[in-house]
């Protein structure tokens, strides 16, 4: 099977878990606003790796881990509503299509990522019950929580939309990629590692894997936005140092995510191919 099929079979299975979740109790336009996000498709790169990592480690697919893996990509889409607000990156258009508050106006777009940020919780608690309330369970629910709070995901947008080039540094920039992007990946492949009750020594070699992606990941949106014309963030890594070390930093972080996964004497391959196709990604 090719890598493409195998990966579009996986981003089929996280689509039929979405489609599953059901929006009855949500009055409208905010109803219309939260599906016409969550449902529009995407990478679904974070539950992907969530599941992933869960089989990785022995589990077998349940309900509650079913939710789990939605709980992550309700984040993940909360994030990009609000982050193409006019308050912070001011996007007209995402995938190709209006984004949420061009449609549906800035109030509701707010409210829906709201929205998606506290399904997020909703699910995650229905996993933890669902399980019995197990133990791996309630802590993937901490590094779940953890992650995207006020020293997370939320704390590198932070520092993103405060700092201006002139001030940018190199601990400042690796500060709003771990946190802004590689928090939620990391967290989506910790929590299904732990899940499946892998070992310290295991999970932190996932945590490695994680981080080297999360920020090759960033940095291949950044060189792609070159590409396209589109350079100039404030804390664009080509913006920053150039072409020719945004690609070197790209090349040392996939090294570093592949070589994390040696010797855990498991079945890493998608791991290894997602990663050298996500450097080589057309977008």
């Amino acid at each position: 099977m090719s890598f493409a099929k195998e990966l579009q079979i996986k981003k089929d299975e996280i689509e039929s878990f979405l489609n599953e979740l059901s929006f009855d109790d949500i009055p409208e336009p905010l109803k219309s606003s939260v599906k016409y996000s969550l449902l529009d498709g995407g990478k679904r790169i974070r539950p992907i790796f969530l599941l992933e990592c869960f089989r990785l480690f022995g589990g077998k697919l349940n309900g509650g881990v079913k939710k789990f893996a939605c709980a992550i990509e309700c984040v993940h889409i909360y994030s990009l509503i609000h982050d193409d607000l006019p308050c912070m990156d001011n996007d007209d258009f995402r995938r190709g299509k209006l984004t949420n508050h061009k449609v549906y106006g800035e109030s509701i777009a707010v409210l829906a990522g709201d929205a998606l940020l506290n399904l997020s919780y909703e699910l995650i608690f229905d996993a933890i019950r669902l399980s019995g309330y197990d133990k791996n369970f309630v802590e993937a629910g901490k590094i779940f929580s953890d992650s995207i709070g006020g020293k997370g995901l939320i704390a590198g947008q932070a520092l993103d939309i405060t700092t201006v080039k002139d001030e940018m540094t190199s601990d400042k920039i690796n500060y709003i990629y771990g946190h802004k992007t590689g928090d939620l990946i990391k967290a989506a492949m910790l929590a299904g590692a732990k899940i499946a009750g892998a070992s310290n020594e295991e999970i932190k070699k996932i945590s490695d894997y994680a981080e080297g992606f999360g920020f090759a990941f960033q940095i291949k949106d950044d060189l792609l936005d070159c590409k396209s014309g589109k350079i100039g963030a404030n804390n664009d890594y080509v913006a920053v140092y150039g072409e020719k070390l945004a690609q070197k930093a790209l090349n040392d972080n996939i090294d570093k995510a592949v070589e994390a996964l040696s010797g855990l004497g498991r079945n890493t391959d998608f791991l290894k191919k997602i990663a050298l196709k996500s450097a080589v990604r057309k977008q």
